[in-house]
């Protein structure tokens, strides 16, 4: 496949991705995303058309545009495998859009920074920097989120929180940790932080954010259409949790 087929095939998919898509994102900044995404990375002109097209969509499900410039998702290509990796920035717009939180925001710790976080009945998380001297390397992520009512919540992992949850995952030898190891960290943090939000599986905005925040980077995880039922169907992959067939229909979402 090459770019023109692509694009040509991209445009024939729109009204799949109209359907899929929330109202305020047009089918067509897809279509412009995917095609400069291309030009940035040819090689995901070799993976396989239905692996490049099931990314796309379920990026479409999920209500992100894979836009690696804003750093919303990513087509990443493995071997001949297209996989759609959602950026940090992309689960903090979709926490945004969810109205779960007043703010969300997220950082790297660095060696020489003021830092210190208390817990108990008032958590508290200080974070201070010198601009004026070397920070230092990295030393750990977190995550914080205003939550409505002015109630303040967060998620902090530290250098080795991280080693243990990629062996606990499997990831240890993971290309995609390893080029992007602060932005998967601060996306892991976000995670984490997410699942003690109050979905409610009748909001669309909730399905999409509980899609993009469980997606692995195997792509085990995320929106599914079973062809059976006709319908998109949520499936979990996190290693974290392991959803009940009941929890799975109630975080099922039909097409618009």
């Amino acid at each position: 496949m090459n770019k023109d087929e692509l694009r040509t095939d991209l445009v024939k998919m729109q009204p799949q991705f109209k359907v899929a898509l929330p109202k305020h994102i047009p089918p067509d900044l897809i279509t412009r995303t995917v095609s400069t995404e291309v030009s940035k990375n040819p090689k995901i002109l070799d993976c396989s058309r239905d692996s490049i097209f099931l990314a796309v969509t379920e990026a479409c499900q999920m209500g992100l545009v894979p836009d690696s410039v804003q750093g919303l998702g990513y087509l990443i290509p493995y071997g001949k495998k297209c996989t759609l990796i959602p950026g940090y920035r992309g689960l903090i717009m979709l926490v945004r859009q969810s109205g779960l939180v007043n703010s969300i925001q997220t950082s790297e710790i660095k060696e020489h920074d003021q830092f210190s976080v208390r817990k108990g009945t008032a958590w508290r998380l200080d974070h201070e920097i010198d601009i004026t001297r070397d920070r230092g390397k990295t030393i750990g992520y977190y995550a914080t989120a205003i939550l409505p009512g002015g109630f303040a919540d967060f998620e902090v992992m530290s250098e080795s929180d991280v080693e243990e949850f990629l062996v606990k995952i499997g990831k240890k030898s993971s290309e995609v940790w390893k080029q992007w190891r602060e932005e998967m960290a601060k996306k892991t943090c976000i995670r984490k932080l997410c699942k003690r939000l109050p979905m409610d599986p009748s909001k669309p905005e909730h399905t999409r954010l509980a899609a993009a925040m469980d997606y692995a980077e195997d792509s085990t995880v995320g929106m599914r259409f079973n062809q059976k039922v006709g319908e998109w169907m949520y499936s979990a992959g996190d290693p974290e949790s392991d959803p009940g067939n009941d929890d799975l229909n109630e975080r099922a979402e039909m097409p618009e």
